[in-house]
């Protein structure tokens, strides 16, 4: 983001996701915020259920945010 010249007023994922959002390095940030309460969430996460959920998430939906984050990174560098 700083290669881009984009000022952040703190370092907070949500706030880093909306202006990545604002800046085209990602196309939906609202799946990045799932992704990180999915991330928050499997650290005290006993349901099985809800481990498979999260990671049916992973599969269909954050594996492509990332690959496309790293796409467009890749074209600014």
């Amino acid at each position: 983001m700083k290669y881009l010249g984009v000022t952040l007023e703190n370092s907070f994922p949500r706030t880093i996701y909306k202006k990545a959002y604002v800046n085209n390095l990602i196309s939906d940030d609202k799946v990045w915020i799932n992704l990180l309460e999915d991330r928050n969430a499997t650290s005290h996460i006993c349901n099985e259920s809800l481990l498979d959920e999260i990671a049916n998430r992973i599969v269909s939906q954050y594996v492509e945010a990332i690959g496309e984050l790293v796409i467009n990174l890749e074209k600014i560098l």
